[in-house]
């Protein structure tokens, strides 16, 4: 890094990054090799002081692989987001089998979902735009999804909406996937 940058009890002056590639086939026979990159970043995920900063990167990297293999175990074509639901899914697991914190634990299905987005869009030829426009990821906002949120929020708005809203979507966009992750760790 050429400036530190301190947050919260850490000043970060290097820091590893992680690659993880994903070889798609569309279920028209497209191919296409997607990759996300991330900073393994210490004490961004999981502040307990008793960890170091291998410790952290040894967790985000699990994670990571705890979300592949989950991906990678399934033999048949499914939606992105299908795909991304199962990688969440068993990355929480694992990481509440070891005692993490929920953010440590999804950080693994957050590169999978982005590789295999990269790697659709590469293979159809389309940008993320257009791919979110035209839910090409079929995602389902109707999918029940188990948050645990206490909030005290005080709010006062005053919003005046006027929004309309003509979605016609008839997509058909399933994924093989191959999931190469390489955790070779370098420090910059």
């Amino acid at each position: 890094m050429r400036l530190p940058f301190r947050f919260g009890a850490v000043t970060l002056t290097a820091a590893a990054q992680i690659h993880l590639f994903a070889d798609i086939e569309t279920s028209t026979g497209r191919r296409a090799q997607g990759v996300a990159a991330d900073m393994l970043a210490p004490k961004w995920f999981d502040k307990d002081p008793n960890k170091s900063y291998a410790d952290n990167m040894n967790d985000l990297i699990d994670s990571a692989k705890a979300a592949s293999a989950a991906v990678e175990a399934v033999d048949e074509a499914r939606p992105v987001f299908d795909l991304w639901r199962i990688g969440y899914d068993a990355a929480q697991a694992w990481g509440e089998g070891r005692g993490l914190n929920e953010l440590t634990s999804a950080y693994g299905s957050t590169l999978v979902e982005r590789a295999i987005i990269d790697g659709l869009g590469r293979a159809e030829g389309l940008t993320y735009y257009q791919l979110l426009r035209d839910n090409h990821l079929d995602i389902d906002l109707g999918v029940d999804i188990d948050l645990d949120i206490d909030l005290d929020v005080d709010v006062d708005l005053d919003v005046d909406l006027d929004v309309d809203v003509d979605l016609d979507i008839d997509l058909d966009v399933d994924i093989y996937l191959d999931v190469d992750l390489d955790a070779d760790v370098d420090l910059y």
